[in-house]
C-alpha cells in the first residue's frame, strides 16, 4: 500500500469509531495506533508553523461543531447529533498524505445533514475544474459556487496546499472567491495567488470547510483551534489530488463522490 491508500484506510477507520460516548481523544489514540501499525510518521505531532504558541501535541486534528479546524483531541465525549472532522496527515517512503472527513454523531438535523452533502459536493466540483493550466481562481469558483446556491459560505480562515514532501508546500490554495474583511496584504497576497496556474505533476490538497453566514474563524485560547465567530457548525472534507494534463486523479479514496445527492 502506497501512503495515500494507507492514510484513507486509517481514516475511513476513525470514522467509523465516531459515534455517541466515544472521546476525540480515544480516536485520535486509535489514529495513532494504526499510524505506527502502518510504519508512517505523524506529520501532526510536533508540528511547530510560526504562528502556533507550542507544538502540536497529537496526531490528528479533531474539530466538533462550530470548530472548523485544528481541534484538539480531548476527553470530550461525542454527543448525538454533533458533526465532527478528522483530518491528519501521514508521511511514508519520503511522501506525505493529508486529507479529512466530518461525520454525523447519531440523529443528524436535515439542516447538518445539507451542510455535509454541500461540503462534500463543493469539494468534487471543485477537483472537477483541476488540470494542467487551470487558474486557482477557477477552482476556487467552482468551489464558491456550490457553497452559495446552497446558501452556505466557504470559510477563508485557511486554505488548502501543495503536497509532497513536506506537508505545506506551494500553492496555497484558495477555495474562496473575493472573500470579504480582508486587511491590505490579505487581499493582496489573495489576489497574486488566485492567478496561478496549475501545473501536470503536482499533487495539492482541497480542503474547503463551509459553515452558516460568517467567512472567517477566531483562534480559541488552545493557540490552535479555529472556531466560528458566530458558534455556527462547520463541515470540511479534504483530498490528495494530482493534477494531470487532462484533468486530475484523486489519490486518497476515503470518500467517493454521491451521484444521487439529496440537496443541489
Amino acid at each position: 500500500m502506497n501512503v495515500y491508500e494507507i492514510h484513507s484506510a486509517i481514516l475511513k477507520q476513525a470514522v467509523s469509531h465516531a459515534r455517541v460516548g466515544i472521546t476525540t481523544l480515544g480516536i485520535d489514540q486509535l489514529i495513532h495506533t494504526m499510524i505506527l501499525e502502518y510504519d508512517c510518521a505523524s506529520c501532526n505531532l510536533n508540528y511547530s508553523p510560526e504562528w502556533a504558541r507550542s507544538p502540536y501535541p497529537n496526531v490528528s486534528c479533531i474539530s466538533v461543531n462550530e470548530e472548523i479546524v485544528h481541534g484538539m483531541p480531548s476527553d470530550r465525549v461525542l454527543q448525538n447529533g454533533d458533526l465532527v472532522n478528522i483530518d491528519f496527515a501521514i508521511k511514508k517512503d519520503n511522501l506525505i498524505a493529508d486529507s479529512a472527513m466530518s461525520v454525523g454523531i447519531g440523529d443528524v438535523s436535515e439542516y447538518d445533514q445539507k451542510l455535509l452533502y454541500a461540503t462534500r459536493k463543493a469539494l468534487y466540483a471543485g477537483i472537477s475544474k483541476v488540470r494542467d493550466g487551470v487558474t486557482i481562481e477557477v477552482v476556487a469558483r467552482a468551489i464558491d459556487d456550490i457553497a452559495v446556491y446552497n446558501k452556505f459560505v466557504v470559510n477563508a480562515s485557511f486554505v488548502g496546499h501543495g503536497v509532497g514532501s513536506t506537508m505545506h508546500e506551494y500553492p496555497p490554495v484558495y477555495h474562496a472567491r473575493n472573500p470579504y474583511y480582508m486587511d491590505r496584504e490579505a487581499a493582496s497576497n489573495y489576489q497574486k495567488h488566485q492567478s496561478v496556474e496549475l501545473k501536470e505533476g503536482m499533487i495539492i490538497c482541497l480542503e474547503p470547510a463551509l459553515t452558516k453566514y460568517d467567512q472567517w474563524g477566531d483562534q480559541l485560547p488552545n493557540g490552535w483551534t479555529f472556531a466560528t465567530r458566530n458558534k455556527r457548525k462547520s463541515a470540511m472534507f479534504e483530498h490528495c489530488v494530482k493534477v494531470t494534463k487532462d484533468g486530475s486523479q484523486i489519490l486518497t479514496s476515503h470518500i467517493q463522490p454521491d451521484t444521487n445527492w439529496r440537496f443541489n
